[in-house]
Order: structure tokens, then C-alpha cells, then sequence
């Protein structure tokens, strides 16, 4: 009897341990590990020496091209930044939200001087807990939703009713679906999700299968109940949810060989979508690499999604 409790307690007292740790990992600011970032250093880990050179070449050349630091207030009272690439007599504005601890330079290098050198006006943001955006939380998409609103109606109290989208990849793509849900400027004309994923509830649970090959009930589950009395979100709000209420239209993009996150997900989110709806699956791509492993087959998608509905 006296061994059994002392296993059980050893195993109760592994389990807190690891949710403290994910925890810790997954969404509390760590200003040690913001450089190198999580995400961008994975990615580039799975890159040739060709496309490394291009991303490096490419990110070199936006942080060259002139911009200006905006800032707002979050909806809990967050310093917000991102950095604005105006152009002359623009086409369009593109609102871009970069992924899990990484940057927008870094996750919109290759893309963002061709979108500018089109006269798309950009916005590139630091989500918040990262960069020069305040915060200790990250949110996982639940949070960043209600910044991802702000910023789009900041940009639209600025500039006026010029053709909007909002753009994002991996979590940053799950910010712009969920801020789907929410009460936008009218200008917003649809929404770019390249490889994101539904909730936090499930690519946590995804986390605890591939990295601790722990099951996700009941760990997630204490997990998400610290995470609402501590940052003050809940884990479950989907993108599915958010895009089964709105009538943005949406082109989704997932690399097929994404290991990261997981390409159902967007099959999913895509599913669930109610209004028009894109979806390109690129073969061989890992986790936000499609637009680099097949770049004519994406660009081809966005061009035309742009142009669609940026009139």
C-alpha cells in the first residue's frame, strides 16, 4: 500500500512538473530565448543552402527599405509594435503576423518586398510577448485575435477604406482566422492562413504526444485551467469556430510535410469555413516553407486571391 502511494505520488508530482515546464515553454515571455527565435531557428534547420541564402539575402533587403515604428494599445492596456512599409498610390494593405517566437521579418522576408514592389502597403507586427511588444503571455491566437482587430482598425483610422487583408503563418495564421470572428473594418477584403493550426488545445495536445509521448487528457486539461486564471484565455476557442461565423473569404496554405503543425488542421479549419474558400497543398513543404518550396504554385494562388477580392 505504502509503495503504491509513493509511485502515485511520484507520477502526480512528474505530471505538474511537466505541465509546469510546457507551460513555462509555451506561452510565458523568456527574453533569454527570444534570440534565436524558436520557430525561425527550427525552420531553418530543415532549409538547403540555396534557400537559406535567398531567406538571408531576402531579410537583409526588407530590414533596408524604409519603414516607420507604430505603436498601439491592446485591448488590456499592451504596448503594441509593428513596423509600417508605405508606398505611394497603393493597391492594397496587407497586415502580416508572424509565427510561435519568431518575427514578421524573418516569416515575410521573401514575401513582403515582392507584395511592396506591387504597392501593397505593409504592416508588419510584433505580436505581443515578442520583439518590441509588450506582454508576458503569449496567447497562442486567442489574444493575439483581439491585437490582429486593433491593428486592422488602426490601419483603417490612418489610411481609409483601402482594399485590406490580413496574412499570417502558423500561429499568426491562427491570429488572423480567429480575428475572423470579430468585428472588423469594412475594408477588409479576406484573409491569407499559411499553416496554421485550429486551437491551442490541440497543438498543445500535440506537443505532449511528440515530445513527452504523454496523452493529452489530463495534462492539457491542467494546463488550460493555469492558463485561464494566469493569462486569461481559454485554450479551446478555435479557428473553427471563428471561421464558421464569417463571410471573409480565405486562401489557406499548408506544406504537406509540415511536422510541426500538422496538415489536417488547415483541412480542418478549411472545412469548417463559411465563406469562400482557397486551399493550396503544397507536397514535400515543411512548417512555413511552402511559399519557398513551391513558390509559382503560391504566388499563382495569392495573385489571383488578391486580385479577386481586392477591388
Amino acid at each position: 500500500m505504502i509503495i503504491a502511494v509513493c509511485i502515485a505520488v511520484v507520477i502526480i508530482c512528474a505530471a505538474i512538473a511537466t505541465v509546469h515546464r510546457t507551460l513555462k515553454f509555451s506561452i510565458m515571455r523568456d527574453a533569454k530565448r527570444e534570440q534565436p527565435m524558436i520557430e525561425q531557428e527550427s525552420i531553418r534547420a530543415t532549409m538547403s543552402k540555396k534557400m537559406l541564402e535567398l531567406l538571408d539575402n531576402s531579410v537583409a533587403e526588407l530590414r533596408s527599405m524604409p519603414n516607420e515604428d507604430v505603436f498601439i494599445t491592446s485591448f488590456d492596456k499592451l504596448k503594441l509594435h509593428a513596423k509600417l512599409y508605405d508606398c505611394e498610390d497603393p493597391v492594397g494593405t496587407i497586415i502580416m503576423c508572424h509565427g510561435y517566437r519568431s518575427s514578421a521579418v524573418n516569416d515575410f522576408a521573401v514575401l513582403a518586398p515582392v507584395m511592396y514592389k506591387r504597392r501593397y502597403r505593409l504592416l508588419l507586427i510584433d505580436q505581443r510577448a515578442t520583439g518590441q511588444s509588450a506582454g508576458k503571455y503569449i496567447g497562442m491566437g486567442a489574444l493575439e485575435r483581439f491585437d490582429c482587430r486593433d491593428w486592422a482598425w488602426y490601419m483603417y483610422n490612418r489610411f481609409g477604406d483601402c482594399p485590406m487583408f490580413l496574412e499570417g503563418v502558423s500561429m499568426g495564421s491562427t491570429t488572423v482566422l480567429m480575428a475572423s470572428g470579430l468585428e472588423l473594418p469594412p475594408n477588409v477584403k479576406g484573409i491569407i492562413a499559411d499553416c496554421g493550426f485550429t486551437s491551442p488545445k490541440e497543438i498543445f495536445s500535440c506537443v505532449f504526444k511528440a515530445s513527452y509521448h504523454l496523452p493529452p487528457h489530463p495534462f492539457v486539461d491542467l494546463m488550460g485551467k493555469i492558463i485561464k486564471l494566469t493569462a486569461k484565455y481559454d485554450i479551446g476557442y478555435s479557428a473553427e469556430e471563428a471561421v464558421a461565423g464569417s463571410d471573409l473569404p480565405i486562401l489557406y496554405i499548408h506544406g504537406e510535410a509540415d511536422d510541426f503543425v500538422p496538415h489536417y488542421m488547415s483541412v480542418k479549419n478549411h472545412a469548417a469555413t463559411k465563406g469562400e474558400k482557397f486551399f493550396v497543398s503544397v507536397p514535400y513543404a515543411g512548417h512555413g516553407m511552402s511559399y519557398l518550396t513551391d513558390t509559382e504554385k503560391c504566388r499563382k494562388a495569392l495573385d489571383y486571391f488578391l486580385v479577386k477580392y481586392g477591388q
